[in-house]
């Protein structure tokens, strides 16, 4: 509930307009549980940021993990993955939009949180490409 409010809140208003009593009401909690789960606007702004992607790499690739030994194609796999990756972003337009367009707005500190978190989700999909590559020489 509270991530799904701050999705909302932050793509209304962006990462400076939203604030964490904003965040509660809309998530119909207080704030003091609001900050036990995440302490800072910070934290969970890269939480809204990042889940979604971060969500759909881990499932996709365990489902391709799974099917690697099944030997499916290559053009059957990329297919896949764009048809998830183009769900995932229409699901998650509010989180889309804020990781293109608020960059720029973001304190340092912030920004590298959610880079970082990328980063490391996007390393299972380019562990896999390599796994595929090496596979076929």
């Amino acid at each position: 509930m509270i991530v799904a409010a701050a999705e909302h809140t932050f793509s209304q208003f962006g990462y400076k307009g939203a604030t964490m009593a904003a965040i509660a009401a809309r998530a119909e909690v207080t704030r003091s549980v609001l900050t036990r789960h995440f302490p800072t606007k910070a934290n969970l702004f890269a939480e809204v940021i990042t889940n979604p992607l971060l969500q759909f790499v881990d499932e996709w690739t365990q489902r391709w993990t799974r099917r690697l030994g099944g030997q499916p194609s290559e053009p059957e796999l990329v297919r896949e993955f764009i048809s998830d990756l183009y769900h995932n972003s229409r699901t998650h337009l509010g989180s889309l939009r804020l990781l293109m367009f608020s960059q720029e707005h973001l304190e340092p500190v912030v920004r590298q949180e959610v880079l970082t978190k990328i980063n490391v989700g996007l390393s299972a999909v380019l562990d896999i490409a390599n796994r595929e590559i090496d596979s076929h020489g």
